[in-house]
């Protein structure tokens, strides 16, 4: 009897399995993406729609050449689901945001190729110098299922060129999806801003985390549907039809315009309670907080429907 030790091959075609029949949408593949960047420590997110072109671009803390190896082009793996996604944080940091991670399947990536046929994707994180720059055409690995996965070549450049991150930051990830396996009208933009919408904390009274449509494309039909407010902001019923801007999280207006509310606020030695029914203030009465010396800053909100 003999004995010997074998090992998986791993087809090309694999690429299919992880992506696009795991990513059974477009919808799901851009949240995702965006998951990705919330996890990466974005404070804002902006996603641009032009004809045949999807740009997702992040200020998350971006990645050196050695993450792109290790992490980004690794097959099946999650930093985040290891631990070692934090390495270079205190181990308090994630704690100290009030984030948890969004995502830890390892396979958010694959959503690029759902979404289109080629991805350039722009890198830089803090500590680097240079910008990491790769370019994918998914169609690579579909001309042979004999070939293994690993031996797919990517083209890489570095560069010193100064890379534009949202709010100007100098570090974040840039996704530049193009020939798009199918086109986003206004509808689909609408109803992937809907989706999106539950990345949004209605409840935070500090935006830590921003995600902004950009269309030019549906510039001229926003501003036509637009009714703007005294204060210069958007009528929340239109906000849902207006594909441009930053994402609101509309649920807090519903429940203003059809509870009855109850909010409470303690601060220093004040408290401040009022009571709103379906968007009308009804009562309100400021009495001292001196029972309540242990508490600082609390906000408390009671809904009845």
């Amino acid at each position: 009897m003999q004995e010997n030790q074998l090992q998986f091959r791993v087809s090309s075609a694999l690429k299919d399995l992880v992506g696009k029949d795991l990513i059974t949408n477009d919808f799901i593949a851009i949240f995702e993406l965006v998951k990705n960047s919330y996890d990466a420590y974005a404070t804002k997110v902006d996603i641009t729609f032009k004809k045949d072109e999807i740009v997702i671009a992040d200020n998350g803390k971006g990645m050196t050449l050695q993450d792109i190896k290790s992490k980004w082009l690794f097959l099946g793996f999650s930093a985040k689901k290891d631990g070692s996604e934090d390495d270079d944080k205190q181990s308090s940091y994630r704690d100290k945001i009030k984030r948890h991670y969004a995502g830890a399947k390892g396979i958010g990536r694959f959503s690029c190729d759902r979404l289109g046929e080629n991805l350039t994707l722009t890198t830089k994180s803090k500590s680097s110098v240079n910008s990491e720059i790769i370019y994918v055409n998914w169609t690579d690995f579909d001309i042979d299922q004999s070939k293994e996965f690993k031996d797919i070549q990517l083209r890489h450049i570095s560069t010193n060129e100064k890379i534009n991150f949202p709010k100007s930051k100098d570090s974040g990830t840039i996704l530049k999806i193009s020939s798009l396996h199918s086109q986003w009208n206004r509808k689909k933009i609408l109803d992937l801003k809907a989706q999106l919408e539950k990345l949004i904390n209605p409840f935070s009274e500090t935006t830590d985390f921003e995600i902004e449509l950009i269309s030019e494309e549906n510039k001229k039909e926003d501003e036509a549907k637009a009714k703007a407010l005294p204060d210069g902001s958007i009528e929340p019923a239109v906000e849902k039809d207006i594909v441009n801007g930053v994402i609101k999280n509309s649920i807090l207006d519903v429940l203003q315009l059809k509870t009855t509310q109850i909010a409470l606020i303690l601060k220093e030695d004040e408290i401040l309670t009022t009571i709103n029914d379906r968007g009308t203030k009804i009562f309100q009465i400021k009495e001292a907080s001196s029972d309540f010396s242990h508490l600082q800053n609390v906000t408390i909100y009671l809904y009845y429907i």
